[in-house]
């Protein structure tokens, strides 16, 4: 086969591999969860001349309150307050034991607990409802925050266990409304019942 037939064959091959790994890169993207038709985020102090009545942002006291707020940022995280355990025996504590829990809410957890449980984050039609979605994740790109390559329990049958700045400690946060474990790609759950 002549030198030139050759690389022309070469040729089409990687065009035709760069076709087909274009076909898997679409196919492996993310949901878009986009942005809800007629909906409006409401992130303004009570007192804001936002909440006059009748206008698009304002929340009448009897629907909730308003507050500021920033949303998912890199420095929005809050401190589990999980108790100290003692890592330094693997015979005495197993890979895999259980060290400590905790519980946080929502409340609790987001933009370091200021939110109120009345407060309005975001106003929507009615017809809206089968399109709201919570969003979690850990934060992926931080190292000691959840960043994929540091999934360390995938190793010991553990999945969602991110590794932190302790050797031999883990930790891994489960959504209690659906059992799923936090990871560093967005998860979404409808949200329903809404008021």
């Amino acid at each position: 086969m002549p030198v030139r037939d050759y690389l022309n064959i070469k040729k089409w091959a990687i065009r035709i591999l760069g076709v087909i790994l274009c076909g898997l890169t679409v196919t492996a993207q993310a949901t878009y969860y986009g942005p809800i038709d007629k909906c409006v985020r409401i992130a303004h102090a009570p007192g804001s001349s936002l909440n006059k009545p009748g206008g698009l942002y304002s929340v009448l006291p009897e629907y909730g309150t308003t507050g500021s707020w920033t949303g998912a940022t890199d420095t929005n995280y809050v401190n589990m307050n999980i108790p100290n355990p003692n890592v330094g025996n693997i015979n005495f504590q197993p890979v895999g034991t259980v060290l400590s829990s905790a519980v946080k809410t929502f409340l609790e957890f987001a933009e370091s607990g200021k939110f109120s449980p009345e407060q309005v984050l975001y106003k929507c039609p009615a017809n809206a409802e089968n399109s709201i979605y919570e969003m979690y994740s850990t934060n992926g790109d931080y190292r000691w925050g959840g960043r994929e390559d540091l999934e360390v329990g995938l190793y010991f049958g553990m999945p969602g266990v991110y590794s932190t700045k302790i050797k031999g400690l883990g930790f891994r946060i489960t959504n209690l409304s659906t059992g799923e474990h936090f990871s560093h790609i967005w998860k979404a759950r409808p949200l329903r019942g809404l008021d």
